[in-house]
């Protein structure tokens, strides 16, 4: 059986994995993925595709967050968590 390929990159994909993100939810048909890491803190990382075919990611701090800390485009995402330090 042949493994369903992400609507993510699998470059992105390895770079999260690398830096100690999790992913703990993959939605193809809906073009959603969800990543958690615990770095001084919860975090949590929504990675979705919108219906023009972009990629975008909301980075939430804390499990009880009312809006996320960074809105941003899937290009964006080795320099936002770079300077957030949840990636190196």
């Amino acid at each position: 059986m042949q493994k369903q390929q992400s609507f993510v990159p699998e470059k992105v994909e390895k770079f999260l994995t690398e830096n100690g993100w999790e992913k703990v939810y993959d939605s193809l048909p809906d073009g959603h993925q969800t990543w958690q890491k615990y770095c001084q803190g919860f975090w949590e990382l929504v990675i979705y595709s919108t219906e023009d075919g972009r990629h975008h990611c909301n980075l939430w701090r804390g499990s009880d967050a009312i809006k996320p800390e960074a809105v941003f485009s899937l290009r964006s995402i080795r320099a936002v968590l770079r300077r957030r330090g949840l990636a190196i």
